[in-house]
């Protein structure tokens, strides 16, 4: 029970602005499901428990109204990625979908690194070279990756420097593929490569 002052009244505060029109959800949706990896499923149940009565199909298009209002920040950070002289690039498996009753499909998250400390995460049904010509399309300077044949593939008719984790680094330009570093050779000091590869 509230019980007002002598002389003050009750006023009413209109709530803040809703992500959603006609929507109540907020983005602890998002938080719970991305940060906290909490599947809807699991956000769902937790809501019952609270006497929340809401369908799974609602959380997911909410999800998924969420995901678009966010594609444009994406692609601007991804174009912003882009721009980088020098990119780190790498391929992780997920399962995602079902390839048959009793089986899930293996994908592929292709995370990008950007020069500034940036990240975007791209998603593939193959883990081909296919993707990293799709991603890359008109990057030029230097790829940093795991030595997968599959960015060898990519770069063979590309002007771009792959340097793979094991120290092996390739100069690839058009019909040109060749070895030009050993890992087991002297480096040069760390200024002067950083100098190079910008």
């Amino acid at each position: 029970m509230l019980l007002p002052e002598p002389g003050a009244r009750l006023m009413d505060v209109s709530a803040p602005p809703a992500v959603f029109e006609g929507s109540l959800a907020d983005v602890s949706l998002l938080v719970d499901k991305f940060c906290y990896h909490l599947p809807l499923y699991r956000q769902h149940q937790r809501l019952k428990d609270a006497g929340i009565t809401l369908s799974r199909s609602t959380l997911a298009n909410d999800t998924q109204r969420a995901i678009e209002l966010l594609c444009p920040v994406y692609e601007a950070q991804w174009q912003h990625i882009l721009q980088s002289k020098v990119l780190a690039m790498d391929e992780t498996s997920i399962k995602a979908g079902r390839q048959q009753k009793g089986q899930i499909q293996a994908t592929w998250y292709w995370p990008i690194y950007g020069e500034y400390d940036e990240i975007c995460f791209t998603w593939s049904a193959s883990r081909g070279s296919a993707h990293i010509k799709q991603q890359l399309e008109g990057f030029e300077g230097v790829l940093l990756s795991d030595g997968y044949a599959a960015y060898d593939r990519y770069a063979k008719n590309k002007t771009v420097t792959v340097v793979t984790d094991n120290g092996q680094r390739w100069n690839i330009s058009p019909h040109l593929l060749s070895p030009v570093k050993d890992a087991t050779e002297p480096q040069r000091p760390a200024g002067k490569k950083k100098e190079r590869l910008r």
